[in-house]
């Protein structure tokens, strides 16, 4: 089945379901008359016939040092008028330490980082609609998210968790793009069963970010090692980014923040 996305004097974004497979195409005019052709998201079997489940947004406001972050992120956003939001859990506040990295790689200049340490994806769903977009209206967001719910939540309710944020962000902030991270690699060793869980939830968050039009970016094969570890000069805890990981991390980021600042 082919179904077209959007069609304009750029070209086409198509979604196609081959079988059990879902791509999302753009096939983009060319100055000489050409097509060129690109897929920008995929999800792997099943994912098309998948239900995705949903999460009760929830507050962590009981934690003072939780909520004070929270309203320190929601007034920034209103006065900053953030160009870039980084929204996640401490993997994406960990931007803070590292924000030199940033700088010299990425060098946006209006960033906002809304990360919390320890959030899941239902805490970030409930910032979300409750103060972090009243008046903020960023041209994108990057979101990464869900690795703290693997212990406690389905691949269905991460996914749906993911999807909630979207909408709602998308609900506040209509022009705001959405580049969705997939959760990165956790654990030391190949063998680890959470990369089992991760790679199977990505494989349903590709297929999601297809349907609700945005854009999707699997890293995490750049912070493995040929053998598939993840090494401490990468992440010193098998979840958490050394400088070296934000280095990687930024690189990753450039070429997708850049399309879409251009768009």
């Amino acid at each position: 089945m082919l179904k077209i996305l959007s069609h304009n004097s750029s070209g086409l974004r198509m979604l196609l379901t081959v079988g059990s497979f879902i791509w999302c195409v753009t096939a983009n005019a060319q100055s000489n008359g050409g097509v060129g052709v690109g897929v920008s998201a995929t999800a792997s079997e099943g994912a098309h016939a998948t239900s995705l489940g949903t999460v009760e947004a929830k507050s962590r406001a009981s934690n003072a040092a939780w909520l004070k972050r929270h309203q320190a992120i929601v007034a920034k956003a209103a006065s900053q008028s953030p160009e870039v939001m980084l929204l996640g859990d401490s993997i994406t506040q960990g931007w803070e330490l590292n924000h030199k990295i940033w700088a010299q790689k990425i060098k946006f200049n209006r960033v906002l980082n809304a990360g919390i340490a320890s959030d899941r994806v239902e805490h970030i769903l409930w910032r979300v609609q409750n103060g972090l977009f009243t008046t903020a209206r960023p041209k994108i967001v990057v979101l990464m998210a869900g690795i703290n719910n693997l212990a406690v939540s389905t691949p269905e309710q991460i996914t749906g968790g993911l999807a909630q944020i979207i909408d709602e962000i998308h609900g506040a902030s209509p022009a705001t793009h959405v580049l969705l991270m997939g959760i990165l690699p956790s654990g030391e060793e190949a063998q680890n069963p959470r990369r089992g869980k991760i790679r199977a939830i990505n494989t349903m968050i590709a297929g999601m970010a297809a349907r609700h039009e945005v854009q999707y970016l699997d890293a995490g094969s750049l912070f493995l090692a040929p053998d598939g570890s993840l090494t401490k000069a990468v992440s010193f805890d098998g979840v958490h980014l050394t400088r070296e990981g934000y280095a990687i991390w930024a690189t990753a980021l450039r070429q997708p923040l850049k399309k879409i600042s251009r768009s």
